[in-house]
């Protein structure tokens, strides 16, 4: 009887030791399927990150284009004349104006037609 006793007991303990080998392959197989999400959900994280990053690229680039294109305007713009530019174009419009012909501007001319 008593060796019928620990037979059986043996026999529960193989059982629940193969119950709890199972138990923790199941549990390693697990943290597997646990790791492999992770690095998915790592990769769409890096992914949406690198995109955001891209976008954020595009717009300072466009915002740095459009402040270069104000800039340059604002460069371009006309600007009032100072006392001396007005003095200096003074001068160059009167230096070239036009001046009554000498007598021998107006022979020579006479002769070329």
């Amino acid at each position: 009887m008593k060796r019928d006793n620990e037979s059986k007991v043996e026999t529960k303990l193989e059982k629940q030791n193969s119950q709890i080998r199972l138990l923790e392959d199941q549990i390693k197989l697990q943290n597997v399927q646990i790791k492999a999400l992770e690095e998915k959900q790592n990769d769409q994280i890096k992914k949406m990150a690198k995109k955001f990053i891209d976008a954020l690229d595009d717009r300072s680039n466009k915002a740095y284009q459009e402040l270069k294109e104000i800039k340059n305007l604002l460069h371009q713009k006309e600007r009032p004349m100072t006392a001396w530019q007005m003095t200096t174009n003074a001068k160059h419009i009167l230096s070239h104006k036009e001046r009554p012909m000498t007598g021998s501007q107006l022979t020579a001319n006479a002769k070329k037609n």
